[in-house]
């Protein structure tokens, strides 16, 4: 049974773009960006580096990357990540 995607707005500084990345973590290769004030549909939420102290990332379905969650700001509970092979 699939689930309607939870959604988020963009907010970052000066309107820039926000990276999309490959896996969630600063270290990782850009795949993609987002526009600042977009809502953007999140597949689930994970932990990876820090930005500005939030560990806390989203998974965005369109670009098969992760975003920081410090700039997203999600509209409801997004689900947590599936590991797979648990």
């Amino acid at each position: 049974m699939r689930t309607t995607p939870a959604h988020g707005r963009v907010d970052t500084p000066n309107g820039i773009e926000l990276n999309v990345r490959s896996d969630p973590s600063t270290a990782y290769r850009v795949v993609g960006t987002v526009r600042d004030g977009s809502v953007q549909p999140l597949r689930c939420r994970t932990n990876g580096s820090p930005v500005h102290g939030n560990e806390r990332w989203y998974k965005l379905p369109h670009h098969r990357g992760h975003v920081s969650a410090h700039y997203v700001h999600a509209f409801r509970t997004v689900p947590w990540c599936r590991i797979l092979g648990n």
